[in-house]
């Protein structure tokens, strides 16, 4: 079954400044988003789940689908959903479900230790804890609670493949594996060119994802990002990263099969066959 986690930052969202009903609609869409972030319905159907008049319903994706200058993420020039075959798909959807995840893995550490030190308890360990407080207290500064201990390794691990990346350059290019190289070929970076902070981050959870994809999925990527301009495409690798599934969808769609098929192949099919053949 798939859910979203609702983040407490959306009180302080320009969504939240919408009317009562925009807000509601929006609150629906992340309800019924499934895993890749779309949202299958007619304007009918979803104002009917809603509750909202359909005219307001409506009015609600018109605002979904412009730009907003305000809003925090500036991916896509602020626009929270792009219409898809059959519905609509959450842009940043990609995004917030892999901050959900590591904020789900914080709590369940947090409760396993919860766990142990109640069993301790209960099973009369008291004392030996008691007796080794000293230690624990003289150690709290460095490793105040489990919560922190997994930032700290997070932080730690980040760190550690940048400075691989920067120690380690190859022929193939800064310690990196075939597939991110494969990624980062979509915007000509050079083989050396170490990667950031952000896009080692989205490269943890998006790697399961990126190493699924199909090799029609990698063809139509790779063709849509040879194009010289493509509409709406992502000009950054974390912003792609987090977002794979729904640029792969975006890529795949008619009109822009279409704008592929009608490019000149050297600047086209041919580059990204060039590209493909690499790997």
């Amino acid at each position: 079954m798939a859910y979203t986690k609702l983040f407490n930052s959306i009180v302080t969202s320009t969504i939240w400044l919408e009317t009562d009903r925009t807000r509601i609609v929006w609150i629906t869409m992340l309800a019924l988003a499934d895993q890749n972030g779309e949202v299958q319905a007619s304007i009918p159907g979803l104002a009917h789940v809603a509750g909202v008049p359909v005219e307001d319903c409506r009015s609600a994706l018109a605002k979904f689908l412009a730009p907003d200058v305000d809003s925090r993420t500036k991916d896509d020039e602020g626009r929270r959903i792009e219409e898809i075959e059959g519905g609509w798909s959450l842009l940043n959807h990609a995004k917030y479900r892999a901050l959900a995840s590591g904020v789900d893995r914080l709590e369940k550490a947090a409760e396993r230790q919860r766990r142990f030190k109640a069993k301790a308890k209960r099973n009369g360990n008291a004392q030996v804890t008691h007796g080794n407080a000293q230690v624990t207290h003289g150690n709290a500064e460095v490793t105040p609670d489990l919560p922190s201990r997994g930032r700290l390794a997070d932080a730690q691990e980040e760190a550690e493949a940048i400075n691989t990346q920067t120690r380690s350059a190859t022929p193939r290019g800064a310690g990196k594996d075939d597939l991110q190289l494969r990624v980062e070929s979509l915007f000509r970076r050079r083989l050396t060119t170490p990667w950031s902070r952000a896009e080692l981050t989205a490269w943890k959870s998006a790697r399961p994802i990126v190493a699924d994809t199909n090799p029609a999925e990698w063809a139509d990527l790779e063709a849509w990002f040879a194009l010289p301009s493509a509409p709406y495409r992502k000009t950054d690798m974390a912003s792609l990263l987090n977002n794979w599934h729904a640029e792969i969808a975006k890529c795949r769609r008619a009109e822009n099969l279409a704008l592929v098929a009608s490019a000149p192949d050297a600047l086209a099919v041919s580059e990204a066959a060039a590209r493909r053949a690499s790997f």
